[in-house]
């Protein structure tokens, strides 16, 4: 394979690129016109998701979503750009196997889809010409004599060569000895939900940045499917990059979902007659393949397998977005579990009656997995109480809770408390748009103490055993969390710790601060005189 570090080898490829009638010379008018074409602001055609991550300044990225949603092809873009704009650079296609790649796959795109767009310009979902392209010129699929691995040679804008070439990487453990020595500018990870264990990030990441003259900076892109939020994936691009001291987000990572509703190149048939007959039954396989969500498969451990029925507990209809409408005599508790990554809000109902007592959840914002500062939360709460007032055409009264955390875990670098931070930044934004004093978020701290976890655990379980609990039915994650949360295998009357402790926990603290906290209905008593009746008297 000729080496990029070699000036000989890339003068022979341009010899025999001369030799070719096929090819003209690299270094004379397609050259220029690609410079020019590119000054003019030449891009090939992406939806406004690809174009977000293109344009993103991140240097870790991770395209996630449905499949067919054109992750793989944004990410190929991204990397014939590198490889035009730089010199002598070279970019991996990293696979876990060889045929994930070729048959199909990412190198196929690359050859039958990507280039052929940087050659012959961009077209519209009917074939229909948009533009020319830069004429880009680039070599045919040769193969290493050693690894027979494929490359292809690209033309650059500096008249010279960039390599882009296809590894396999099926041993995590050999991930380290496979790409040590190499030094890529670029790097593309596809079908990366494949990869089972973190080598394949923290042995890969290592070999960028040690290229010197390039114009631009390196960059690893990750293509996966969602798997579940145990997956390496998730935990690295939507858990790791938040500082949990600060809530800051990392401005190195970005974690992107692309819906397929964007790409208008696949067939309109795709989904309708071959995706969903294929996920059809397994509803694990169906949030993650026809709407993109990260979504753990549950074991036999779920806490909750043996209490909650979605027969039972669950009113309305999710797929035409009828659930349940807020009463407007019975005050609303507003239960928060806030955090750097992971917040998550219920809307609750108690409503005493002759019989029992009914727990009726009827929203939710569940923002597990995503940095949500409060200057951004906080309004977005306000928003969606308006929104049900505005719907029940009455005003509510709202009670906020959330952990005692928010009130005596002391931020040092901020020197603030959560509690103290909600309000001020709620009542800053009821003044400025003039809302009534009731928007203003003052938090109650839910019960806390010695065993409170197994307190709640016990109470939802009664809750719903004795069908005293009832969810809308647009309160997917909710429901979610009632199927999929594992209990400790030391401790069962503890959650296993999992994305879905955040729903489980912000739907508890208000059930168990209107049943055992202040939240209880307060009686009162005095010293009364006692009535005597005497059924014989008038």
């Amino acid at each position: 394979m000729p080496s990029l570090a070699h000036s000989e080898a890339l003068e022979a490829l341009g010899a025999e690129l001369l030799e070719d009638d096929e090819h003209p010379n690299l270094n004379e008018a397609p050259q220029r016109k690609s410079v020019k074409l590119w000054d003019e602001g030449w891009r090939p055609f992406l939806n406004p998701t690809q174009k977000k991550g293109r344009d993103s300044k991140a240097i870790f990225k991770l395209y996630h979503g449905e499949r067919g949603s054109g992750k793989t092809i944004c990410g190929l873009h991204e990397a014939v750009e590198a490889l035009f704009l730089n010199n002598n650079y070279l970019a991996f296609v990293i696979v876990k196997e060889l045929g994930q790649a070729t048959d199909g796959g990412a190198w196929h795109k690359l050859m039958h889809e990507v280039l052929p767009v940087w050659k012959h310009g961009n077209r519209d979902p009917d074939g229909a010409v948009i533009d020319e392209g830069i004429d880009l010129e680039y070599s045919e699929q040769r193969y290493d004599p050693n690894t027979k691995k494929p490359y292809i040679w690209i033309a650059n804008r500096f008249g010279g060569y960039s390599m882009i070439t296809l590894i396999s990487l099926p041993v995590d453990k050999q991930v380290s000895k496979k790409v040590k020595g190499k030094e890529p500018g670029f790097i593309l990870v596809d079908e990366a939900q494949t990869l089972l264990t973190m080598d394949y990030f923290k042995s890969i990441v290592q070999q960028l940045g040690r290229r010197r003259g390039m114009q631009t900076r390196s960059k690893i892109i990750f293509c996966a499917n969602p798997e579940g939020p145990s997956h390496w994936l998730y935990q690295k691009f939507f858990i790791q990059p938040v500082n949990t001291e600060t809530g800051e987000w990392d401005k190195r990572f970005l974690q992107l979902h692309i819906p397929v509703q964007e790409n208008k190149f696949l067939p309109a048939d795709y989904y309708t007659d071959y995706v969903i007959p294929a996920v059809q039954g397994d509803e694990i396989e169906e949030a993650r393949m026809v709407r993109g969500e990260w979504v753990e498969r549950p074991t036999g451990l779920a806490m909750f397998r043996d209490d909650f029925s979605e027969q039972l507990h669950v009113v309305g209809d999710q797929h035409t977005n009828e659930g349940i409408i807020p009463l407007v005599d019975v005050p609303v508790i507003v239960s928060s579990d806030f955090g750097a990554a992971h917040t998550s809000i219920h809307m609750i109902q108690v409503v005493p009656t002759a019989e029992k007592i009914h727990k009726i959840i009827f929203d939710e914002m569940n923002y597990v997995g995503q940095y949500m500062p409060y200057r951004k939360l906080v309004p977005q709460l306000i928003e969606r109480m308006l929104y049900w007032e505005k719907l029940v055409e009455a005003e509510l009264s709202w009670i906020h809770v959330s952990d005692d955390s928010a009130f005596n875990q002391y931020r040092a670098k901020d020197g603030s408390f959560d509690a103290w931070d909600v309000e001020q930044i709620s009542r800053e934004y009821v003044e400025k748009h003039e809302l009534d004093e009731r928007f203003i978020i003052r938090l109650r701290p839910a019960p806390k103490g010695p065993h409170s976890v197994e307190a709640r655990v016990r109470m939802l379980r009664d809750d719903l055993q004795y069908e005293e609990t009832v969810i809308s039915a647009t309160c997917l994650k909710t429901k979610e969390m009632l199927q999929k949360l594992e209990e400790d295998p030391d401790e069962r009357m503890k959650p296993k710790r999992s994305p879905f402790i955040h729903p489980f926990d912000s739907m508890t603290y208000g059930l168990f601060w209107a049943k055992v906290g202040k939240g209880r209905v307060a009686l009162t008593t005095r010293k009364i005189k006692p009535q005597s009746y005497n059924a014989g008297s008038n």
